[in-house]
């Protein structure tokens, strides 16, 4: 049950966030002309006002992850995972801001032609994902065995995570 509730629930979140992402990747094609151009200022802004449009696709992503109940009937799910998809994907809308705001960020540092940074914040995020998930699935350290949940659980802390060292690095 609980592979089948990742499996669902991956996808359902996988569509929802590669479709937000496409409008934040935007962003490397101009903030790349503006580094050509020498236009610093405008980086700065377009950098500013994509990580606000991160946050605004957010809100409107988290609406169908958060409320599955609405659409999920359609998707035809045994009725022993749909309750479980619920609170996956519940708990995994809380990741869409700090992973669509990563990308924000990802976006100006390749564009500067930086992506040494993101790509070691990504692999160290990878890092942490394992782990978290191993813990937070099976139980370990006296925590309880979350199933699916610990899952998602563990993408919420990764996602913020990388952001936040993304928004540390950026500041610096």
């Amino acid at each position: 049950v609980d592979l089948a509730t990742v499996g669902l629930g991956l996808s359902v979140y996988s569509t929802v966030f590669v479709g937000l992402m496409g409008a934040v990747t935007a962003l490397n094609p101009i903030i790349a002309q503006h580094y050509g151009a020498r236009r610093h200022a405008a980086i700065g802004a377009t950098y500013v006002q994509g990580l606000w449009m991160a946050l605004m696709l957010s809100a409107v992503g988290i609406v169908p992850l958060a409320f599955p109940r609405l659409w999920l009937g359609w998707l035809h799910a045994p009725a022993e995972v749909e309750p479980l998809v619920t609170r996956y994907l519940a708990v995994l809308s809380l990741a869409l801001p700090g992973a669509l705001m990563f990308r924000a960020i990802y976006a100006l540092n390749t564009a500067v032609s930086r992506p040494r940074v993101v790509m070691a914040l990504q692999v160290g995020g990878l890092g942490l994902k394992v782990l978290l998930s191993s813990i937070l699935i099976f139980g370990a350290f006296g925590l309880p065995r979350l199933g699916a949940v610990g899952a998602a659980l563990a993408s919420v802390v990764v996602f913020w995570l990388l952001f936040l060292a993304g928004l540390a690095y950026m500041r610096r």
